[in-house]
């Protein structure tokens, strides 16, 4: 029985104080998973969450490299969107020096591949797309064989259509294409099945999934039509946990392999909040309101608003207000940055 696993971004950094230490828990979690050494993996893209990396988050990247080697018998890359830079007008990969190691593949374009252990599959990287939209561009752009080649497994790096979604109703129709199975990467949640999410939530948005982070499997088994199948996905660890404490109360840690990063309310700033938790990993502050019921009993509550970028989307259902994607995209930004 074959095996293929596919495993979503990882988004290796060293932009926040916590980004290198999540990063080494990955990889330990990593490490002890014991898996077929015949079995093939493919990443989605997006190892890295910038381009340009001090040296820390390139050995970290380096060592994930070095173990797909020893635990696969082949790993493909996906590049991912996150992994190109263009400088001085030439588009550079960092997955560049990965194409030259043993038992791994860089796709940079989109294929069709057989693999070792006899699964096709179309690939469909994050590619930079002059006057077409990335996503129409792969609806209507390329060659004929991507829509009418029967593969067992599309895998992309990109955004599939939902309609009436704020930012993805303009997503790739999968069934424009010929396949068996769908694992998709970019989007860091589990909104739908076809999604594997990222390795772990990056923003405090992505904490909620609304289907648990995997790394997906397929199997092709000895039956009549030979078809791939889905196998037993393996459960990702949970490696962060975006919380919040009251100032000056201690936080509570509860689990040690966990990385907890706080959100401290009733602080002025967070200038203040990171000198009192100094110990802690500490993202932002929100201040303290208060409110007179109408008995005249004052009180104090803090109003901490775990997903800001929800209550634009509540606006948006209840006016029917539409918004472009890159305005959308660009307030989720300030929304959680």
């Amino acid at each position: 029985m074959s095996k293929l696993y596919v495993l979503g971004d990882l988004h290796f950094s060293c932009m926040n104080p916590w980004n290198l230490i999540i990063g080494n828990k990955f990889l330990e979690w990593f490490e002890k998973l014991n898996i077929d050494p015949e079995s093939e993996l493919i990443q989605l893209g997006d190892l890295f969450e910038v381009p340009v990396n001090g040296g820390l988050v390139f050995d970290q990247v380096s060592k994930f490299v070095s173990l797909c080697q020893s635990k696969f018998k082949f790993t493909y890359f996906l590049t991912g969107n996150h992994d190109k830079k263009v400088y001085r007008n030439v588009e550079q990969n960092a997955l560049e020096f990965i194409k030259h190691k043993p038992k791994c593949m860089v796709i940079e374009k989109p294929s069709i591949i057989d693999t070792q252990n006899n699964f096709k599959f179309i690939a469909l990287p994050h590619l930079t797309t002059d006057g077409i939209d990335f996503n129409k561009f792969l609806m209507t752009r390329l060659p004929t064989k991507f829509y009418d080649t029967q593969v067992d497994l599309l895998v992309a790096h990109t955004d599939i259509r939902i309609p009436g979604h704020p930012f993805m109703n303009d997503g790739i129709e999968l069934s424009k294409f010929k396949a068996s199975k769908y694992a998709l990467g970019h989007i860091h949640t589990r909104i739908k099945e076809e999604y594997t999410g990222s390795a772990w939530p990056n923003k405090i948005n992505e904490e909620y999934s609304e289907k648990p982070r995997v790394m997906k499997c397929f199997e092709r088994k000895i039956n009549v039509s030979g078809n791939i199948v889905n196998g037993a996905d393996i459960l990702l660890p949970t490696l962060v946990k975006y919380d919040d404490v009251i100032y000056p109360n201690t936080p509570v840690n509860t689990d040690p392999n966990i990385v907890n990063i706080y959100t401290v309310s009733n602080c002025s700033n967070l200038q203040i909040a990171k000198l009192h938790y100094s110990d802690y990993f500490i993202k932002g502050v929100v201040k303290a309101t208060q409110i007179n019921n109408t008995n005249n009993a004052s009180s104090s509550y803090t109003f901490k608003i775990d997903k800001p970028i929800d209550a634009l989307k509540n606006y948006i259902t209840e006016t029917g207000s539409t918004l472009s994607r890159p305005l959308y995209k660009y307030l989720d930004g300030l929304f959680t940055s």
